[in-house]
């Protein structure tokens, strides 16, 4: 039991015991820079917190006993779990990094904080299991995180990375519960790397708009909110879980397949920049409009290249028009082309209603 504030500097410190505070909110437990601390059991309890909890430079931090409870967990070294690891508290700071003992033990962390968790780098030596914060307070990613199974934000997200810019998350599953934002306009990235499903539930780049947002071609991408990012690449599948507004000022890459969650139920429009489809839209779910440049900042080009497009409205208002890059079936009752260049390839009209062309049409097979 801690009746006073230790700050401990020494190669190794091991604490093979529960380490509790005698008044709540009053007692810190700190390692020295250098210090290699190994906490084996719990730290702290739910009624009587620790003040804080920390780590200096050049040390690492090695928990095993599962839960540790602090107002604030400060952490500059490294820190290694060797257990599934729950951190209770107001704010959680990795300035250093962040690794499960063995990656195969699939350790997970829990933060439940109700202030700002701010986490560096995650999985550089041995990746975690899982990650999970909670729906309070906020989070901050300033490096790049590996998990070999779920990675779930249930609160608020930043990017604040300043050194490469991109975040890169690799992980079996995303999932963000809440908004994604840059601390900068037009500055920070975010890459997600998942094998399994990646889903945006609010918007993204709403408040601070991103450099890029991608995902790899594994997976699945699942939409239930506007996204806004100059550059914007979905090489895996689309699904989208409402209507969506995708904003680029250079382009827009939807690689794989669009569908809806419902068939001719979503929306999906997309403004600004050259708009790529390498996949069939529609093909499994049809979109009920898929409208391209209604803000009228009249972006570049939409190739199509995924040879079919099913959507009851669609609308091209794009400034250099339609290009072909595949024999292509557009399915709808209201159909509006600009100009359109067809590269060779074929081009069907499919559907009852009325299709509009307002341009030239050139090399059309």
């Amino acid at each position: 039991t801690m009746t006073s504030q230790p700050r401990i500097t020494a190669t190794t410190a091991r604490f093979q015991e529960a380490i509790t505070g005698s008044v709540a909110n009053q007692r810190q437990l700190a390692f020295g820079a250098n210090t290699d601390a190994h906490l084996e059991k719990a730290v702290g309890t739910a009624g009587v917190l620790l003040n804080k909890v920390s780590n200096a430079s050049g040390g690492i931090l090695y928990v095993k006993g599962g839960n540790i409870f602090a107002t604030t967990h400060a952490f500059s070294g490294d820190v290694v779990l060797e257990a599934n690891t729950t951190l209770t508290g107001t704010t959680v700071t990795f300035a250093g990094d962040l690794d499960a003992d063995v990656e195969a033990a699939y350790r997970l962390l829990t933060i439940t904080a109700s202030g700002v968790t701010t986490i560096g780098d995650v999985g550089l030596t041995a990746d975690l299991g899982e990650l999970l914060t909670d729906a309070n307070g906020s989070t901050k990613l300033s490096g790049s995180i590996a998990t070999t199974g779920l990675l779930t934000f249930k609160d608020t997200v930043t990017l604040t990375s300043t050194v490469s810019a991109t975040t890169t998350l690799t992980s079996g599953a995303v999932l963000f519960e809440k908004t994604v934002n840059g601390t900068t306009a037009n500055v920070q990235g975010l890459l997600v790397n998942a094998s399994g499903a990646t889903t945006f539930t609010q918007a993204v780049g709403a408040t601070a708009k991103l450099l890029t947002l991608s995902t790899d071609s594994a997976g699945s991408t699942v939409l239930k909110a506007n996204a806004t990012a100059s550059t914007q690449t979905f090489a895996d599948a689309v699904t989208l879980g409402a209507n969506v507004t995708l904003t680029g000022s250079t382009a827009v890459t939807l690689s794989s397949t669009v569908n809806g969650d419902l068939g001719n139920t979503r929306d999906l429009t997309v403004n600004g920049g050259d708009l790529t489809l390498g996949g069939i839209v529609g093909g499994l779910q049809s979109l009920k409009s898929l409208k391209t440049d209604v803000t009228g900042t009249a972006g570049g080009t939409t190739t199509i290249n995924g040879g079919s497009v099913i959507a009851t409205t669609q609308s091209y208002a794009d400034a250099s028009g339609v290009a072909l890059g595949a024999n292509t079936t557009l399915t709808g009752t209201a159909i509006t082309l600009p100009a359109l260049d067809g590269n060779t390839f074929n081009l069907t009209l499919s559907g009852t209603g009325s299709t509009i062309i307002g341009g030239n049409i050139t090399d059309v097979g």
